[in-house]
């Protein structure tokens, strides 16, 4: 952490970092690390040290870093950073120089080589004290409990929950409603596309989590929604593509939405011409996108009535019918919709026989439909909030509203290669649907399926629950930070929670900190809370 003036620096800085024998005077150990117009954030940075070969011998070492902005003279910081010493492995650099099979057994008499000879510098090096501490996130670290360390249960803590993102540039849009936006993670930014109050013109804007800074997306020849629409966004490559129930001013008539370049910034209308008017009316709603690796898949229901479907490619900026021979005949109001990376899931409550439910998976490789096992698989009403599936590699999990709504919910779990379903534990899950819960939104960490909502009518918490298909077993997180604003329940709209590879990032809606009535939306970071075991050698 740097400061300057007792605050967190920001701005360009050059650093020299060397390594060292002693805390204060000592030798210099190896190369000096130069880092010329540095950009410091908050008060934080990172570099990458290489003192060259042989630095570390096992003893400790202390690391000086010099700063200075630019044309002043460079300030020492101090103290020097000690640098433990640790278990290491070093290649002998002599080994090298040998060719292969140079020396052999023959070549070496009898006892030549003792283990007297060889311990000393094994112990030296990977030998570690009594009373040494290590922390496991293993309940049972076998290979720990097998060196001689012993778990200190004392000593065990919680590690992860929400804590808010730093912004060092303002957030300048606000949005007519709560419907009108929506958020997706590119790989390294938080892109935020919805229309501004008032003006009720298009704005986007790119969020930085390792910066804290936001950035204005460009917006000529953007797609402007509905404030109502659910605004749907899909990353295709380099694409980020926005498809919702369009405007009716003059000039945007002939587009279902559009595609912003993150490359090179701007936009591309997409047109109406074969598509299959899946946003007529509120079936926005039920309106599903995904990205094939060329081409965006869009499945829907016109006015609510029978399955459609086609594929954009944004190479040719067009439309193509996808097959509909052997579809699943259902109403996508009730309906859920995933992709596997190679086929869709269709499956829902069935037109033709109403009461019972009909699925069938669809490969667009080949355009041909199969149809999917309804043997132990979920019944559900007509809730399309709800509905939904995650794909977690080997299954879709579903999250749905029961159609005995003496059950609040139902939770499913389906498999493409056996055609086979599964019904998950719900123990420990919230009772969805039931008074003072909102509706959920949900996020895949690679592990774990999760939901974000909110607890309480009055008392309001944000709760976050993990369901991890390996062991079919729930674990919840519940906070009253950050507090969710008043009137808002169904997060599925407002929130669209991203994982990032480490954390969830999310873009609440919170109470202000000054307590008035009116809603902001801040950048929260959510890390899966794990038990942090801590071993001790003997």
């Amino acid at each position: 952490m740097l400061t300057e003036g007792g605050n967190p620096a920001n701005g360009q800085y050059d650093v020299l970092v060397t390594a060292h024998d002693a805390v204060t005077g000592g030798n210099q150990l190896g190369t000096t690390n130069e880092f010329l117009n540095l950009s410091v954030a908050a008060g934080k940075f990172t570099v990458s040290v290489d003192f060259g070969p042989n630095w570390l011998d096992g003893t400790d070492r202390w690391l000086e870093t010099k700063v200075r902005k630019l044309g002043e003279s460079y300030v020492t910081l101090t103290p020097r950073q000690r640098v433990y010493a640790a278990p290491m492995a070093n290649l002998a650099a002599r080994a090298l120089t040998v060719a292969p099979g140079a020396i052999n057994s023959s070549q070496l008499a009898d006892g030549s080589i003792t283990s007297a000879k060889l311990a000393p510098s094994v112990t030296a090096t990977l030998g570690t004290p009594s009373g040494t501490l290590i922390g496991s996130f293993d309940l049972n670290a076998t290979a720990l409990l097998n060196s001689g360390y012993v778990r200190v249960p004392g000593l065990t803590s919680t590690v992860g929950g929400w804590s808010p993102i730093p912004e060092l540039s303002a957030q300048t849009n606000s949005y007519s409603t709560m419907e009108g936006f929506s958020s997706l993670w590119t790989g390294s930014e938080l892109f935020v596309y919805g229309r501004e109050s008032f003006t009720l013109q298009a704005r986007a804007t790119r969020f930085n989590p390792a910066t804290g800074l936001w950035n204005p997306v460009p917006t000529n020849a953007a797609p402007k929604f509905m404030s109502s629409t659910r605004l749907n966004l899909v990353q295709g490559g380099t694409n980020v593509f926005a498809f919702g129930n369009v405007d009716t001013i003059p000039d945007n008539t002939n587009s279902t939405g559009g595609f912003f370049n993150l490359a090179n910034g701007t936009w591309q209308n997409i047109p109406t011409n074969g598509f299959t008017r899946i946003y007529d009316d509120g079936a926005a709603l039920v309106a599903h996108f995904f990205w094939t690796g060329t081409e965006v898949l869009a499945v829907g229901s016109p006015n609510f009535g029978s399955f459609d479907g086609a594929l954009f490619s944004p190479a040719t900026n067009g439309w193509r019918q996808i097959n509909t021979n052997g579809h699943p005949n259902v109403y996508m109001d009730s309906g859920v919709a995933g992709w596997s990376g190679s086929e869709l899931l269709v499956f829902g409550v069935s037109r033709t026989n109403f009461g019972n439910m009909a699925g069938a998976l669809y490969n667009p490789a080949t355009g041909s439909w199969r149809p999917v096992s309804t043997n132990n698989s979920p019944r559900f009403n007509s809730s399309p909030n709800r509905n939904r599936l995650i794909w977690t590699g080997t299954e879709w999990i579903g999250f749905y509203t029961s159609s005995d709504f003496s059950v609040p919910s139902a939770f499913s779990a389906y498999n493409p290669q056996s055609d086979t379903w599964r019904r998950c534990a719900t123990n420990g899950m919230p009772s969805l649907g039931s008074p003072g819960t909102g509706i959920p939104n949900y996020f895949w960490t690679g592990a774990e399926v999760g939901m974000i909502l909110q607890l309480g009518a009055t008392t309001r918490r944000t709760a976050v629950y993990l369901y991890q298909p390996t062991t079919d077993t729930w674990r919840s997180f519940i906070s009253s930070e950050p507090a969710i604003a008043s009137g808002i329940t169904d997060f599925s709209r407002v929130i669209s929670p991203q994982w990032t590879g480490t954390e969830v990032i999310a873009y609440l809606p919170v109470t202000p900190d000054d307590g008035s009535p009116n809603t902001v939306f801040r950048q929260q970071r959510f890390v899966p809370q794990r038990t942090l075991y801590i071993y001790q050698r003997n």
